[in-house]
């Protein structure tokens, strides 16, 4: 559960980012947002190397859920390396947000099965 703390750390600080409304800030958000997600796809996937193209062999034929944060990481993925404005910048950090929360809610229901 740690990296799922983790992630939403980075999410609040990529928010902060974000509500600053600079460019510089935007990327240093997005950075925040990207790490996030990884953290979040380390988690669900129990790995530490995670690819786009690994997730989304392993999400291929998962709830939608997990197969729209499958194309949205290789969108983030990209987005990383172009110039993307704010308002694709806070879609991101959306559907990361989303996500984060879906793994820690499936990592929360596995812990009660467990019981």
């Amino acid at each position: 559960m740690s990296k799922i703390n983790e992630a939403k750390q980075k999410l609040q600080f990529a928010d902060y980012l974000l509500s600053r409304n600079d460019d510089t800030m935007n990327k240093s958000a997005l950075k925040n947002i990207f790490d996030a997600a990884n953290l979040a796809a380390r988690e669900f996937l129990g790995t530490e190397n995670v690819t786009p193209a690994l997730l989304r062999n392993k999400l291929n034929e998962a709830s939608k859920t997990e197969q729209q944060f499958s194309d949205n990481f290789l969108l983030l993925w990209k987005m990383t390396s172009e110039y993307p404005d704010r308002d694709e910048i806070t879609k991101a950090y959306n559907r990361v947000k989303s996500f984060v929360k879906f793994v820690e809610e499936k990592i929360i229901d596995s812990t009660l099965d467990g019981l």
